[in-house]
């Protein structure tokens, strides 16, 4: 249906209902991002404080005469430079794939979480093994 001063037809009550419904579904969604990207950001910065302190911890640990049990970083642990660097770099990968993957892929966040799981458990073990080798 269309009126002679509008160039747009005019909607029926079930276009409006359509177009109400479209929206709403897009808001939806606008929101599940949102949350999404938020919560992904957050992990992806706890992340980063938790290798940080893993990097401090572990070094106090190797300079109180304990050593690596990562078996992938033990050859390169002698080397600030190149143990920041392969920090760094997994982080950076983290990053991209996150904030890559699908807002409804829960992947990532599973992802993200069991590295900050994984991370904690490193740097409660690293204080674990300071405070009782301390005493």
């Amino acid at each position: 249906m269309q009126t002679s001063d509008s160039p747009l037809p005019v909607l029926s009550q079930s276009g409006h209902d359509d177009l109400r419904a479209a929206v709403g579904s897009l808001h939806d969604f606008v929101g599940l991002r949102d949350r999404t990207i938020k919560l992904r950001i957050g992990l992806l910065w706890l992340l980063v404080a938790l290798n940080i302190a893993d990097v401090f911890s572990t070094a106090t640990v190797l300079e109180r005469g304990g050593r690596e049990l990562n078996p992938v970083m033990a050859p390169i642990v002698g080397s600030w430079v190149v143990s920041l660097g392969a920090k760094l770099l997994v982080i950076a990968l983290m990053w991209t794939a996150a904030l890559r993957a699908p807002v409804r892929s829960r992947s990532a966040s599973i992802m993200l979480a069991t590295g900050a799981t994984f991370y904690a458990g490193v740097v409660i073990w690293n204080l674990l093994g300071l405070v009782t080798h301390a005493v």
